[in-house]
């Protein structure tokens, strides 16, 4: 079987993608002013992971770097897909997406580590649309690319070891 892409530009498109959209999010927040909710600064972390675990696989272990990013990318999607549904009013959202303000004169939520900070932006208002998508729609749907993406230089990694073993 003849391949489309050798695995080693199938992960590089994939983890420049990454990329892309996380530098697309931080450019919203700083330049068009549209800062972040709690869910939003979670689907980054997931890009983050992914362009790490990019790096790993084109460097050093292909098939784990691979494994790694495909995940990181599904479970952010999954995460995407989820603020979508708290955007659309289908879930409600976690409680960390209220904007809990401190209130600096209890020392006992001084003390709670589990207590978010001033997350500006309720995690179920739409910031940005484009053709009818919010932006979490749209990583959600980017991510399921990305996943495929991961997943054929994966089956390419693979395929590239087993015949340089035979």
């Amino acid at each position: 079987m003849t391949r489309i892409l050798h695995p080693r530009i199938l992960m590089a498109l994939a983890g420049t993608s990454s990329l892309i959209l996380l530098g697309l999010a931080i450019g919203f927040q700083y330049l068009a002013d549209l800062p972040p909710c709690t869910l939003c600064i979670w689907q980054r972390w997931f890009h983050v992971l992914a362009i790490a675990s990019g790096v790993l696989a084109i460097w050093r272990w292909p098939l784990i770097g691979c494994a790694m990013a495909g995940l990181a990318v599904a479970v952010g999607g999954g995460v995407a897909f989820y603020h979508a549904g708290v955007e659309y009013g289908v879930f409600a959202g976690p409680a960390a997406c209220a904007g809990q303000a401190l209130d600096m004169s209890n020392i006992d939520q001084l003390l709670d580590f589990t207590v978010e900070l001033d997350a500006p932006v309720s995690c179920a208002e739409v910031q940005w649309r484009w053709l009818g998508l919010s932006m979490a729609s749209w990583n959600g749907l980017a991510s399921l690319g990305l996943v495929l993406i991961w997943g054929l230089a994966a089956h390419g990694a693979v395929q590239a070891s087993s015949s340089a073993s035979q």
